[in-house]
């Protein structure tokens, strides 16, 4: 591994460099996730039966999708430390750390007593498409779900800290760890036949204790001193910066839960846990193109903050054109294979081939490539962060593609769902981007990062 990064070096550039290599520990990250993910669905499916599958796949997507309560404190405080990290200036750094950890734990008291009573009065079973013999296991799987995602608030902090300073190899070894864990104790429940409760609690509680090890193994490279000496008075002005900035990640994050989980508990809500079980394979076996593209999105957006705060702007432009162009090309023809051979991969991967229709399938191909594309320019606007350009695109976007998908659900119309977000996309998320490009650029050129 030392030896490919010294060459990189050579051939590409430090920075370049920097982006692989947190890029390659995340691919195992990622892989970890997929493997969780994936390979126990064809135990839970085979061995809980369709009812049961449907739940479990439903609490798992919405719950992976858990870093929107952290009201973008993790993704403001990562864009800070990127910005001065990029300056040189490692107390702040570590300040930021502090005053970002204090204010999660915080938050995340406050979320334990409201997740108690969503818990307790919520009618989970019919939400979940579930009969009424299995009320209790399903408002048990809720709330370790809930658990787990609040747990997750803080514990997520360490990974963003760490991509913000350029290194989060140690954070990415945590996770890989905890997911594998994860799918090994899925897979082995499932094969006893252990209930929903424990199913989701195999799947979702040992990536969070990974990511708490991560955090107390990171919290522990503190300089005890440097807050307390250097950077006393600036305490307020800090914690109101990452204030500021988790705004705008908040909105993102609530979006993109609504663009991205909304689609399997409206099925499950208003067609059935079983249709949610089928639709959830499709959209899973699709999501890895984006995913699997994301793992040069995540390093490249502190990246892109720390160009900016030394004001490296061409290098910016030239990197966003790229890689928006190769991720369009090489997403498009990912996307096109799995939709040409769905029947012979879900033959493989589940045991037996599932005959969804040609337009949903299409539907899942097109939206798949253009959010892995999006996702590249969508590094580039998070690190300069266009805070109410950002904001009115996110917003009109994620309430637009509620607004057909929940349409499209109430007729049974799920081969239309993957098409209103894709619809909603193009005319209120990439439209915009690129009328308003020069603006952009010249934000970008008269802002202090």
């Amino acid at each position: 591994m030392k030896s490919l990064l010294s060459l990189a070096k050579r051939a590409l550039g430090h920075r370049e460099a920097g982006i692989l290599r947190n890029g390659g520990y995340g691919l195992a990250a990622k892989l970890a996730t997929t493997l969780n993910l994936f390979s126990s669905m064809p135990f839970v499916r085979e061995s809980a039966g369709a009812e049961v599958f449907g739940a479990w796949a439903t609490i798992v997507s919405v719950a992976t999708f858990s870093a929107f309560l952290d009201f973008g404190l993790s993704s403001g405080a990562m864009n800070l430390v990127a910005g001065a990290h990029g300056r040189g200036n490692s107390a702040e750094v570590t300040a930021l750390s502090r005053i970002a950890l204090r204010i999660l734990c915080i938050n995340s008291l406050a979320l334990a007593v409201a997740g108690i009573a969503v818990v307790a009065f919520a009618p989970w079973d019919s939400l979940l498409g579930l009969g009424e013999a299995t009320k209790p296991l399903a408002r048990t799987a809720v709330g370790i779900a809930i658990t787990s995602m609040i747990l997750a608030v803080p514990a997520g902090l360490a990974l963003r800290i760490q991509l913000g300073t350029g290194d989060a190899s140690a954070g990415y070894r945590f996770a890989t760890v905890g997911q594998l864990i994860a799918c090994t104790a899925t897979i082995v429940a499932a094969k006893v036949g252990a209930s929903l409760p424990i199913l989701v609690a195999c799947t979702l509680l040992p990536p969070v204790l990974a990511a708490i090890l991560n955090t107390m193994q990171w919290a522990r490279n503190w300089p005890l001193s440097c807050c307390k000496n250097q950077l006393a008075d600036a305490k307020s002005s800090l914690a109101a910066d990452i204030r500021r900035e988790s705004w705008l990640f908040m909105t993102l994050q609530i979006s993109a839960v609504a663009v991205h989980t909304s689609d399997l508990p409206l099925i499950s809500a208003l067609i059935g846990a079983d249709e949610a079980g089928q639709y959830a394979v499709a959209q899973r076996l699709f999501l890895l193109i984006p995913i699997g593209m994301g793992l040069l999105w995540t390093p490249l957006w502190p990246t892109y903050r720390q160009a900016l705060a030394r004001s490296e702007y061409k290098w910016v432009v030239r990197t966003l054109r790229w890689t928006a162009f190769l991720a369009l090309i090489i997403a498009s023809l990912t996307s096109a294979t799995l939709a040409i051979g769905f029947k012979q991969v879900t033959q493989i991967w589940m045991g037996a081939p599932l005959g969804l229709s040609t337009l949903l399938l299409t539907g899942f191909a097109t939206w798949a490539a253009l959010d892995a594309a999006g996702g590249a320019y969508g590094a580039f606007l998070n690190a300069a962060s266009p805070r109410w350009l950002l904001i009115a695109i996110s917003t009109t976007f994620a309430a637009s593609s509620l607004i057909l998908k929940t349409w499209a659900a109430s007729k049974g119309l799920i081969e239309l769902m993957p098409w209103a977000t894709l619809s909603s996309f193009l005319v209120f998320d990439l439209l915009p981007f690129l009328l308003f490009w020069p603006t952009l650029v010249k934000h970008m050129q008269s802002r202090k990062f």
